[in-house]
């Protein structure tokens, strides 16, 4: 509705339009979600996970994903029932393991063996076996605008995959 940031409504109104003319019955727009440097954003329900920097064109891939009860990779920006350390986490898992399944896993454990260095463990629903995802964060990586009406950049955090190993990791 541009009243929180103009980017939800510049870059989201056209991801709605393109949502409404796919799924008419299952596409709602609503006013705001967080993320605006994000924009446009999609919550997929019931699962809640959220993409960003979706265009229009994209609009078909995720609706064939979720149909088909998998997540669309390139806007994956997480869950909304996971913490966030877990929602980075989880977005280098699919990447790396290639399983796409939205309920494919369910994490274990958090740990955090410093200030930059988090440890999240995964169980595999099919098979049992566990992924560990080591990743470090960078916090003060890049500058950028956080929203369409900042006037000055903000440090962002970036995220880099240290370590994917699988298998009996008790």
């Amino acid at each position: 509705h541009a009243r929180h940031d103009k980017c939800c409504a510049k870059f989201g109104i056209a991801v709605w339009c393109a949502m409404r003319d796919q799924v008419p019955d299952r596409a709602w727009q609503c006013s705001h979600v967080g993320g605006d440097r994000f924009a446009g954003n999609v919550v997929v329900f019931p699962y809640g996970l959220y993409y960003g920097r979706v265009q229009p064109q994209d609009v078909p891939e995720i609706v064939r994903r979720s149909d088909a009860g998998e997540i669309w990779l390139d806007g994956y920006r997480g869950r909304s029932t996971q913490p966030r350390a877990v929602q980075i986490a989880d977005f280098f898992l699919r990447g790396e393991s290639g399983i796409l399944g939205i309920n494919a896993f369910r994490h274990l454990a958090v740990e955090r063996s410093t200030s930059s260095l988090t440890t999240v463990t995964f169980v595999s629903r099919a098979d049992g076996s566990h992924h560990r995802i080591v990743y470090l964060t960078k916090t003060n990586a890049i500058r950028q605008q956080l929203t369409c009406d900042s006037e000055n950049e903000s440090e962002v955090a970036q995220y880099e995959l240290v370590n994917y190993t699988v298998g009996d990791l008790q």
